[in-house]
């Protein structure tokens, strides 16, 4: 195989940012998928569904998460980041693709209600036609679940791949910075479906989202395997080639990152050895440092889906509605997720210029007391005007993208070696889905108990419990090498420094 150079056509560090959007586009169908309940959702009421089945319609992915979270984790390790996330797009294709049906049934019966009652010697009683159209509503219930559920399979495996493959393409100076993309990806698919809800029917919608993982196939096959994982199958030229693709010779040393590459992997092999071999989940706690970083990530995660984000952007239409917004419901929900789009953006930046703790604190302080406003808005309608719900809305939004949205999948990647990431990134997932399911399916019933007030002051109440965990257990990442935060965790000294050398 022949060494492959730095592409003229993409100067200096372009090939990073290229190969960061490109995969994160299925980052875009998986934020597609979270925004699609609040548009279907009416729909679907209106076609006869119970709140029962709308809450499965919105919680059915998260398990189905738990699914392609176990598939992809170790396809990572087998096949590698860069094949895994080509399959990646098979189940969120399916997905779409079998969203497309319900509308053609949903037709389908009202031509036959209508045949039904124009060929009967007597008008079709009111009884008749609702059996009919009941049996439409299975069809449609079955088709749409089956859909979310292949739609959720892609998901665990878009969380999987995204940020490792990221994490292992990019340079330590631009990690903050494009680690960020796949928050800001997701925000901007759901900002899409709901842009399109209103304005195209529901197969159209489903076929303009399949177009994502679609395109993502076609454009992600040009791009490389991460020279770490080619490292640790033994392949060094392949490992050079990637490298020599993705940074410019003249503006950096290639040498020297290889150099950290090969060490961190030897480290890492050693570390198995050590273990007897392969990667169980046994490492995850076998030391201090491991131990600190499953604490570091399943903490934020679990803070992240109890400060409400699952349900409010599930029902998110509803939402505004209940609060007595004078706005639209589905206009207001435009705007939040056109706020989150503008929190994702500003994260890209801030995330390495700021560092990830300032942004952190801010984003739960923030949630805390929009949250608080909100429940306010709930538990005395009418006191406050119309547009303060979506103030507090789009201000919670916007926080949670800047810090509490993307900070669990920056660290991720930071706080594990390379060995454990992949073990790591399912046993997360793990916890995130199931979560993120709890949260979506008994939104509505934790909602009749407490009443809304109720729900979001106890999410408030979370974001004040992660602004304390976030003072005791996380350390500033900004800037350093993923080896010496490891090390930091341990409670030993950093790797040595880099040689500088040119490469030849």
């Amino acid at each position: 195989m022949d060494i492959a150079k730095h592409p003229a056509w993409l100067p200096g560090r372009s090939p990073q940012f290229v190969a960061t959007i490109v995969v994160n586009l299925v980052a875009f169908s998986f934020g597609c998928a979270c925004g699609w309940p609040s548009v279907a959702g009416p729909v679907l009421s209106a076609l006869g569904c119970s709140d029962e089945a709308l809450s499965w319609v919105a919680a059915v992915v998260w398990p189905a998460g738990l699914v392609g979270a176990a598939l992809f984790g170790p396809l990572t390790e087998r096949l590698g980041r860069r094949l895994s996330a080509l399959f990646v797009a098979v189940p969120l294709t399916t997905g779409w693709l079998l969203l497309v049906l319900p509308e053609l049934w949903v037709a389908m019966d009202d031509v036959v209600a209508h045949a039904a009652a124009a060929n009967s010697s007597a008008p079709a009683s009111t009884a008749e036609v609702s059996v009919l159209l009941d049996d439409g509503v299975d069809k449609v219930l079955m088709c749409v679940l089956a859909g979310r559920a292949a739609l959720g399979v892609g998901m665990g495996g878009v969380l999987i791949v995204c940020p490792m493959y990221v994490g292992e393409v990019v340079e330590d100076a631009l990690r903050g910075q494009l680690g960020s993309y796949m928050p800001l990806f997701i925000n901007a698919g759901i900002l899409y479906v709901y842009a399109l809800g209103a304005q195209v029917g529901w197969s159209a919608l489903a076929l303009l989202c399949a177009a994502f993982p679609v395109a993502f196939l076609a454009l992600f096959a040009l791009m490389p395997e991460t020279p770490m994982y080619l490292l640790s199958r033994g392949d060094e030229r392949g490992a050079v080639s990637a490298i020599t693709w993705l940074r410019d010779p003249r503006r950096g040393d290639l040498d020297g990152e290889l150099g950290a590459l090969r060490a961190s992997v030897k480290r890492g092999d050693a570390d198995a050895a050590d273990g007897g071999g392969a990667v169980s989940a046994r490492d995850l706690v076998a030391t201090r440092g491991a131990r600190r970083g499953l604490v570091i990530v399943l903490g934020l995660l679990a803070l992240q889906q109890f400060s409400g984000i699952t349900a409010i952007l599930n029902y998110a239409a509803s939402i505004f509605d209940m609060a007595g917004s004078t706005l639209q419901p589905e206009v207001a929900a435009v705007v939040v997720a056109g706020v989150q789009l503008v929190g994702s953006v500003a994260a890209c930046g801030l995330a390495d210029s700021l560092g990830r703790l300032p942004l952190l604190y801010a984003s739960y302080g923030s949630m805390a007391a929009s949250l608080g406003l909100l429940g306010a808005c709930f538990c005395w309608p009418g006191l406050l005007p119309g547009w303060v719900p979506v103030a507090c809305l789009s201000f919670y939004i916007l926080m949670y993208a800047v810090g509490a949205g993307p900070g669990p999948f920056l660290l991720l990647v930071e706080v594990f070696p390379a060995q454990l990431r992949a073990l790591a990134s399912q046993t997360g997932l793990a916890a995130l889905f199931t979560l993120a399911f709890v949260v979506s399916k008994f939104f509505s019933t934790l909602s009749d108990a407490l009443g809304a007030a109720g729900c979001f002051w106890l999410f408030a109440a979370c974001c004040v419990v992660g602004v304390v965990f976030i003072r005791l257990a996380i350390p500033e990442t900004k800037g350093r090498a993923v080896d010496d935060i490891v090390a930091a965790l341990e409670g030993g000294a950093p790797p040595p420094p880099r040689k500088t050398s040119s490469m030849v």
